[in-house]
Parts: C-alpha cells; structure tokens; sequence
C-alpha cells in the first residue's frame, strides 16, 4: 500500500544499524513490523528528537526511535 508522507507531519519512527555504523545513514522504518511498515530514505528525514537508544543487540544492530 503507498503511504503519502506530508511536509511537516512528525512520525515516531525507528532505525537499526550495525554497530559501529553511524546511525542516521540509512532507511527509516515507520515500525519494526517490516512486513507492514513504510521506509523513507535518511536524507528525506529531519531527526527532532532521539527518544530512545539501544546497545547493539547479540547479532550488532542497535535500535533507534525517533519522534
């Protein structure tokens, strides 16, 4: 389904990357379910706030959800 995104509106999204990448480079994600969330590509993304970080998990990703 296609998912039109608004100048201006502010989603609560998340990231994952790898550890030792910098987060902030690749694809945001409108939720951790892949199989029904939207991506939208970093640059098309203003960051407001960082609301939660996580250390890398057992297999290197670290989650970000911004808001």
């Amino acid at each position: 389904m296609l998912r039109v995104f608004e100048f201006g509106e502010e989603l609560e999204m998340v990231q994952w990357v790898r550890s030792g990448q910098r987060a902030g480079t690749g694809t945001w994600w409108t939720s951790q379910d892949l199989d029904a969330a939207h991506s939208v590509p970093a640059q098309k993304v203003e960051v407001l706030e960082v609301l939660e970080g996580r250390l890398p998990e057992a297999d290197g990703q670290v989650w970000k959800r911004l808001g």
